[in-house]
């Protein structure tokens, strides 16, 4: 069984506990766009805006061979086109890493109604004080997987190392020039970039480099694709 999923979304839900507080997550009327309107729209259908046809506008050396999946559930949905391109990546650290072969890939996820002031408080980086407190909550969230079977018990002191980690590496940075507000972070090679347009957010990744730089260059530039053909 798989332990590292389960203990990612149960750290990244004790961060987003605390950023967003008791704010009210709900879209503010005002700040609908036409743009907004047509991410908002794209919700359940992302590939409708992330089409291979777009994508080879921001990446034009993509090759003929691309696979498209489209994944829509009751609480989220995502697009992401991928590629060979011979990329090799390092999973791991120390005597446990191991050199894989890894495909390209851009995806568009997350889209949903959020007002600025919620926007900015999911993306800033917790304090130390704040940082011990998602910890703590997070370890909570380990023992109650282990409980009811998700992660097996014997995992349970290393899942709680793992988040603790996790939640000391995770920061957010601001990008600008990018629809009203855009944050780039999240935890190492877990890192996105999340765009508002007017009162709706969506996340966007290219996967085309195993620098961050790259990678946070070449998202800049899908997302941008991406608001303009709603603008």
């Amino acid at each position: 069984m798989t332990i590292w999923k389960p203990l990612l979304t149960a750290t990244l839900a004790a961060s987003a506990t605390l950023l967003i507080g008791c704010s009210d997550t709900g879209p503010e009327s005002s700040q609908t766009s036409s743009a907004s309107a047509c991410l908002l729209d794209a919700a359940q259908s992302p590939c409708d805006l992330l089409t291979i046809e777009r994508a080879r506008t921001v990446f034009p050396m993509l090759p003929e061979k691309i696979d498209i999946n489209e994944n829509v559930t009751k609480y989220s949905s995502s697009c992401r086109i991928s590629w060979q391109t011979g990329r090799k990546s390092t999973v791991g650290s120390g005597n446990f890493a191991m050199e894989v072969d890894v495909d390209d890939a851009l995806e568009l996820s997350n889209i949903r109604q959020v007002n600025a002031d919620t926007f900015i408080r999911q993306h800033r980086t917790l304090s130390d004080e704040e940082k011990a407190q998602a910890a703590e909550q997070a370890a909570q969230a380990v023992d109650a997987k282990a409980k009811d079977g998700t992660i097996d018990k014997k995992h349970v002191d290393m899942g709680k190392d793992f988040a603790k980690s996790l939640v000391n590496k995770m920061q957010w940075d601001p990008v600008t020039g990018l629809g009203d507000q855009a944050a780039w972070g999240g935890v190492g090679r877990f890192k996105t970039l999340n765009v508002l347009v007017g009162d709706t957010m969506f996340s966007v990744r290219a996967e085309v480099s195993n620098e961050e730089t790259k990678t946070l260059e070449a998202s800049k530039l899908a997302a941008q694709a991406i608001v303009d053909a709603c603008e």
